[in-house]
């Protein structure tokens, strides 16, 4: 039973890393706009080098929305050893 709710959890696990992953490659081209909402709104007052200084960081894939890939590679990675260890017992 437990071998089966690791492989459940690796199968999700591994959507959400190829959605992050495809996610962080689409916010390089989103407009300005799309990064402030998830600020509600107050990011209004920033000129344009400081809002495509931030739009930078969230793309990138050392920090911001880049870590959340990695965050679920390893995840998916550490879950998919554990299923594979279960089943083999």
């Amino acid at each position: 039973m437990t071998a089966w709710i690791l492989l459940v959890l690796t199968v999700g696990g591994a959507y959400l890393t190829y959605d992050a992953f495809r996610w962080s490659n689409s916010i390089k081209h989103a407009p300005f706009s799309a990064i402030a909402s998830m600020w509600k709104g107050k990011l209004s007052h920033l000129n344009v080098t400081e809002q495509n200084q931030l739009k930078n960081r969230y793309a990138s894939r050392l920090l911001g929305a880049g870590q959340l890939c990695w965050l679920f590679l390893v995840i998916t990675l550490l879950l998919a050893v554990q299923t594979i260890l279960a089943f083999a017992q």
